[in-house]
């Protein structure tokens, strides 16, 4: 009894010391500094992001560039085999997900910016593997340069200004998959091998373009290794897997798409010939990643955006060619020097492909012959391996230098090389501050388009099928400020099935052969034939009908509307919808239970 006494007053007088003690305090300065520590480059890269996407959200609307038109619609995407189609999976079905919870716009303008935060981080991230010192300062400024090049140099500002955001999403992991890659290596265990499998396999369904661009890079970073252990052979037998059944997919949706070789217009990789629009020389402007086939975009370019732009780039070129060397001459990154040699190399040799008449030959043996590199007839997208090796090499190079800054001149702080460096990287990556200099900005469909989707819907219970007008692929609206972009008119009115104009109409600049349609759809080349000769008939209706279309839209706030003048002199057509800038007519000349005969 007495020792059960005095274990309780002792338990109580604890319990007492322990009510006295103070809760211990959060320390928020202590956790911010770490926080700031450790991640400063990440918020750096942040807030440059945030610069660049913030007048976006800050107006309502769609931002509707070349081959980017999102629309206030998003369906339910198809299944791959049902549109014969990879390329954009990891886009489209997101977006509509998203979509459930958030407006369209809203939806379509943060996975439009996500990609370019991305790939500032996954370099950030790439080079601070290949720069592993313990210098973590210098080896993170160094890397957060590489990130801010990657994300923001002229190549990838012309890709944005083209609204290709399947293939931005695949740039932006390809970091990633190189990092994943360099892991593997060595270290040939399941988790470098899940990370690589599904970084190439994530790049490969948002853009087919890295179906070829990948592979070829990942081959130049090839280091012979031979598993040797039960683990090691597990995970290449898993890596094997993932990649096998990805291009095994590929390739079946590849040889059921109409996109073939042998279904396009020959001269189709010769009208998008590759241009040196900066300097006229192409060595050059392919590595200060200048070179492009299309320059006609109402855009300003960074190259056109900023004074001396030719020698700043050229100063950033020498801090590569101080990294590349400081490679070479390091016996751990021996075997990293030469590759990144090469695939600057090859990815310039294919990038200028067909305008150069020594490369052409072969480059014209590829688009027709090896499949899927007729997605590369746009040479200039060899130029994101260079990017890639070319944000590495930035990285390296204010790494060396400043090594050697350190060496001669220890009196004088190592921040001067990184913040020369800084000034140079963020000068020419400034142009994409807050919307791209402006030049990106949202804007809306008119209220005619919706209330014309309203119409449609209203008056039929089965979705009719539509005709739209003019008969262009890509079209300037005055919606746009008469830019010029794919026609959105199919994936917007969804209440009906909607027939555009397939015809790119693409070349005819610079010496380069024009092509007016590419693909051989029979739909699609009856109506071309079709148009040409309507001034000769008033029947136009009757002569649609073997394609049973119901109704005929027209666009009148766009180019050469006078062409369909002779819509309003048809015997067989009904004006039943007009706005003062889109206009639908009836064909009374079908009926509703019509069958398609050439489709």
């Amino acid at each position: 009894m007495y020792l059960f006494t005095m274990k309780l007053l002792e338990f109580e007088k604890k319990s007492i010391d322990n009510t006295k003690k103070p809760r211990p305090s959060i320390n928020l300065t202590g956790i911010l500094r770490r926080i700031l520590t450790k991640y400063w480059p990440y918020l750096i890269l942040l807030v440059f992001w945030l610069s660049v996407i913030l007048p976006w959200f800050l107006d309502s609307g769609f931002i509707l560039l070349l081959d980017f038109i999102p629309v206030p619609h998003i369906s339910r995407p198809p299944l791959s085999w049902q549109y014969a189609y990879l390329d954009g999976l990891l886009y489209r079905w997101p977006a509509w997900l998203i979509s459930q919870f958030f407006p369209a716009a809203l939806t379509h303008k943060m996975l439009f910016s996500l990609p370019i935060a991305l790939a500032g981080i996954s370099m950030y991230q790439l080079c601070s593997l290949v720069l592993s010192d313990k210098n973590r300062k210098i080896v993170a400024a160094s890397s957060l340069l590489a990130g801010l090049y990657y994300a923001y140099n002229p190549f990838i500002t012309t890709r944005v200004f083209m609204g290709h955001v399947f293939f931005i999403y695949g740039y932006a992991l390809l970091p990633w998959v190189v990092l994943s890659w360099l892991k593997f290596q060595q270290k040939p265990t399941l988790r470098p091998a899940f990370y690589l499998a599904l970084f190439f396999v994530a790049s490969v369904l948002f853009s087919q373009h890295h179906f070829i661009l990948v592979p070829l890079l990942l081959l130049f970073l090839y280091q012979p290794v031979r598993p040797r252990t039960s683990p090691e052979k597990r995970s290449w037998l898993l890596l094997f897997f993932f990649v096998a059944t990805v291009v095994t997919l590929a390739i079946t949706v590849y040889f059921s798409s109409d996109a073939r070789p042998n279904t396009l217009h020959p001269l189709g990789p010769w009208s998008r010939a590759l241009l040196a629009p900066y300097s006229g020389s192409y060595a050059f402007d392919v590595l200060n990643l200048s070179a492009t086939w299309k320059i006609d975009l109402p855009f300003l370019f960074p190259w056109e955006l900023r004074l001396a732009f030719g020698y700043i780039s050229f100063l950033l070129l020498l801090i590569m060619a101080s990294g590349l060397w400081w490679l070479k001459h390091q016996h751990h990154s021996k075997n990293l020097a030469i590759p990144l040699l090469l695939v600057i190399l090859f990815s310039s040799f294919l990038a200028v492909g067909i305008a150069h008449p020594l490369i052409s030959p072969l480059a014209g043996w590829l688009y027709h012959h090896v499949p899927f590199w007729i997605g590369l007839r746009d040479s200039a997208k060899f130029l994101s391996i260079l990017a890639l090796v070319e944000s590495i090499l930035l990285a390296v190079g204010v790494y060396s230098l400043t090594q050697l800054w350190t060496r001669h001149f220890r009196r004088v702080s190592p921040i001067i090389v990184p913040a020369t460096a800084l000034i140079l990287v963020v000068y020419i990556s400034s142009t994409a501050v807050y919307g791209y200099n402006n030049q990106i900005y949202p804007t809306s469909y008119p209220d005619s388009w919706q209330e014309a989707q309203t119409w449609l819907a209203d008056n039929h219970s089965t979705p009719p099928s539509l005709l739209f007008l003019p008969w262009h692929m890509y079209l300037p609206f005055s919606f746009t400020q008469d830019r010029t972009i794919a026609n959105p008119a199919s994936t917007y009115f969804t209440s009906a099935h909607v027939i555009v104009g397939n015809n790119n109409e693409v070349g005819g600049t610079f010496g380069r052969p024009f092509i007016s349609a590419e693909y051989t759809d029979p739909t699609h080349q009856y109506i071309q034939q079709l148009l040409p000769d309507t001034s000769s008939f008033h029947d136009f209706g009757s002569r649609l009908s073997p394609l049973c279309m119901q109704y005929i839209m027209l666009a009148t706030d766009t180019r050469d509307v006078s062409n369909y003048d002779f819509l309003y002199n048809q015997n067989d057509l009904e004006i039943v919808f007009s706005r003062q800038d889109l206009i639908i007519w009836q064909n009374i000349a079908v009926q509703d239970n019509c069958k398609t005969t050439i489709l």
